[in-house]
């Protein structure tokens, strides 16, 4: 957090911590009161996996038994990984390896004999310049790169096929999508939300001088990171505020927002458990807490913050068991095993099988179950899509 940073309020009551669960109609204990405690559970987990494949993935030179041209038998040196679930060879090539370009033709050659499928080497920086001869030489394509790997992908069924369309490319392109949070910040004991304008952010037209005001939040881009923690850490950052992840409330989707990916941005409703204002001065230029009522009368938002008013309005004006209606709110971390957060809708508890293992569970599929962002159930008589 910045050291220039300002609070926005002159109020004592900024300094208030705030007793916590002041809406416990949505916090139930079914989903740990949504605090997110497992983030440890779920970054280990992610890592361990991760380190796993490395090392089973990772180059090593092996000799194996094959049969040359003249039928006869033959030891050759090829790169062992490891084997994957659609028959494809995944190599991390972290170390130097001697003769490669003759390794590499044995295993390809090896390979496609075996009818091996995928084949995706990650390159580590270090070892940078075996990339332009598996460009080059062994018609690799790049897939993607981060600060110190870059992944290459061959489909070899295109050279061992006598038709291509027997068993066309299936390597998957890479992420395809952005995700951002957006924390609809609400202090239920003194009906009031908190807003903020950004530094360097563009207001819709017409605007002129009139403050733009929003609610914090910003990229998810953490892969260990549930949205709803990222909603959590973005307001806090932002605007110094602690607050607890209660349930998704809707979410954006946006066509080609960069690099030609397209973006979603989920709207997160939560509770504050402090009240004092420290902002981030680089990101943010005021920061306040606003009546909900005069929050409802704004009309110089853009359309999402015009929907996400409207929302907390129609939220707020419901009685207990129609707003557990409108929400995503149930969160069930025994899926932790399996490296994945189940987000369900509240309403469908009764219909779904309580089991550890949430991802065989049937959930009830009958249209009057369902229900719009307003809280209203649909026409059981209409074919929903």
């Amino acid at each position: 957090m910045s050291q220039q940073a300002k609070t926005f309020s002159s109020s004592s009551e900024q300094n208030e911590m705030i007793e916590p669960n002041h809406h416990p109609e949505i916090i139930s204990e079914s989903n740990n009161g949504c605090t997110f405690s497992s983030n440890k559970l779920f970054s280990s987990v992610r890592q361990e996996r991760n380190d796993k494949f490395q090392k089973e993935s990772s180059a090593r030179v092996e000799k194996v038994e094959d049969v040359d041209e003249n039928g006869q038998k033959v030891t050759i040196q090829i790169l062992s990984g490891r084997q994957d679930n659609y028959n494809g060879v995944n190599i991390t090539i972290d170390s130097e390896i001697e003769n490669f370009e003759k390794v590499m033709t044995n295993s390809l050659q090896y390979w496609m004999k075996k009818k091996k499928r995928g084949v995706w080497i990650y390159v580590t920086s270090e070892f940078s310049e075996y990339i332009p001869i598996l460009l080059k030489k062994f018609q690799f394509k790049m897939h993607h790169t981060n600060e110190d790997m870059l992944m290459l992908t061959r489909w070899l069924p295109e050279t061992y096929n006598f038709d291509p369309k027997a068993d066309p490319n299936k390597i998957p392109k890479y992420a395809q999508h952005y995700v951002g949070a957006g924390g609809v910040t609400i202090d239920f004991k003194r009906n009031q939300i908190l807003l903020c304008t950004e530094r360097h952010g563009r207001k819709p037209k017409g605007m002129g001088h009139l403050d733009f005001w929003k609610v914090p939040g910003g990229s998810v881009d953490d892969p260990n990171e549930h949205i709803g923690e990222g909603a959590v850490r973005e307001v806090f950052e932002e605007t110094g505020v602690k607050s607890s992840f209660i349930g998704i409330m809707g979410f954006r989707h946006l066509f080609g927002f960069r690099f030609g990916k397209s973006d979603f941005y989920f709207i997160c409703l939560l509770e504050a458990k402090s009240r004092k204002i420290d902002i981030d001065t680089n990101e943010i230029a005021k920061c306040q807490w606003f009546d909900l009522e005069e929050y409802y009368k704004m009309d110089h938002l853009n359309f999402v913050q015009s929907v996400i008013r409207d929302s907390v309005r129609e939220f707020m004006s419901r009685d207990e068991e129609q707003r557990k209606q409108m929400l995503w709110s149930m969160f069930d971390n025994s899926l932790s095993e399996k490296n994945a957060a189940l987000m369900y809708h509240s309403v469908d508890l009764t219909h779904i099988a309580q089991e550890k293992a949430f991802a065989n569970a049937k959930e009830n599929t009958d249209p009057s179950l369902m229900y719009c962002y307003r809280g209203k159930t649909l026409d059981p008589e209409i074919q929903y899509q």
